[in-house]
């Protein structure tokens, strides 16, 4: 996973950018599954997201998942 292979190279911290690939719906159990993975591989350094910038637009977005 490219997440960890920039963390285990010396990132400070991981910022994802996800948006229209997991805005399909029903994508939440796919989203913990990335989290939990690139989280628990971080050895305690920082993880965040970027998407989109107007979530009303994007009911169908995991939201809560990656705010965790």
């Amino acid at each position: 996973m490219a997440a960890l292979a920039a963390l285990n190279l010396g990132a400070d911290f991981y910022v994802a950018d996800v948006g229209v690939e997991l805005d399909k719906g029903s994508m939440a159990t796919a989203a913990e599954k990335l989290m939990s993975a690139i989280k628990q591989g971080a050895g305690g350094k920082p993880v965040g997201y970027t998407s989109f910038a107007l979530p009303q637009y994007h009911p169908d977005f995991p939201f809560t998942v990656f705010s965790k």
